[in-house]
């Protein structure tokens, strides 16, 4: 599953104060933003992004066609990018 903290604990060692809050109030949107997603495009862009599964091991794993794997994470990525961009 998505784990919200895993991100700003791994990059907190590293960066100063600033950074760091800059780094949580992105983090926040991302996941807001992912949480907006439908359950397909979540599914699948956990797949890719926190598994690194590949396109064809995504179609198979959710039983769909590779060229839905592709629409589903290509809309994703477009409503992840709109959204974090708004904020």
């Amino acid at each position: 599953p998505l784990d919200e903290e895993t991100d700003t604990l791994l990059v907190a060692a590293y960066e100063g104060p600033e950074s760091q809050q800059e780094r949580r109030e992105l983090n926040g949107r991302l996941w807001q933003a992912i949480r907006q997603l439908t359950p397909m495009q979540r599914a699948i862009l956990e797949l890719r992004h926190f598994h690194a599964l590949s396109y064809n091991e995504i179609a198979r794993e959710m039983r769909i066609p590779l060229s839905d794997v592709k629409t589903h994470l290509f809309r994703a990525r477009r409503a992840l990018a709109r959204r974090i961009g708004d904020g």
